[in-house]
């Protein structure tokens, strides 16, 4: 994908530390000093947060709804804004909802982008309502001319829910941004960066990877 992001299988991840993830998001903790929060790229246009209600509808013309912890998400700064990112990654949805290229019923939203272009994410939406998060280095904007070309091999489950791929994300993000200030790590942390080691060891050799996988259900 990039030197900065990496394909991990996901059964070897450390496993996440036992949160309570209710939709409250009540495990962020406020924005550390000096840190650059997620934020909009734009405040108004087709990406921005004033486009969601139109891609609400849309998702429901399709049998889809866009889960509420997601909606809460991207709509309270007060939330979004204490996840930071160490690779400038911004809030920017596509412009239309993309179908899934496994050809089942889902559907996909992009809605978390890399400043370099270099990641994405996608919330993946099942007719029976589960969610998930996909990951791939392919930009969709869910223009009716790239359906055809999209390959379901590029695009990566790594999370059963919202709120899981976002703990990740910033636990991963504080450890970085702690050793590399030589600050110390909590416990918690201590233990996920000694998985991640122990998990590196693990990796299958380049030419066993597997190149991808695309779920047809959450």
């Amino acid at each position: 994908m990039s030197s900065t992001y990496g394909f991990v299988p996901y059964e070897i991840l450390p496993v996440l530390p036992a949160v309570p993830f209710d939709g409250s998001f009540g495990w962020l903790p406020p924005l550390p000093a000096r840190r650059s929060p997620l934020t909009y790229e734009e405040e108004h246009g087709d990406g921005s947060l004033a486009s969601l209600p139109r891609l609400r509808t849309e998702a429901r013309g399709r049998g889809l709804e866009i889960p509420e912890v997601f909606m809460r998400f991207v709509a309270t700064p007060a939330i979004y804004e204490r996840v930071p990112s160490i690779t400038g990654c911004f809030l920017e949805f596509s412009m239309g909802v993309v179908r899934d290229p496994s050809s089942s019923r889902g559907g996909m939203l992009r809605f978390l982008n890399d400043s370099q272009g270099c990641a994405f994410w996608y919330l993946y939406m099942t007719p029976s309502g589960d969610h998930c998060i996909l990951a791939s280095d392919q930009w969709l904007d869910g223009g009716d001319d790239e359906q055809s070309a999209l390959d379901p091999q590029q695009y990566f489950w790594c999370a059963q829910s919202l709120e899981h791929f976002l703990y990740r994300f910033w636990l991963e993000d504080e450890i970085w941004t702690r050793v590399k200030r030589k600050q110390p790590l909590s416990p918690e942390q201590q233990q996920y960066l000694a998985d991640a080691i122990a998990a590196r060891h693990r990796l299958p050799a380049p030419s066993q990877r597997i190149d991808g996988s695309h779920p047809t259900s959450c």
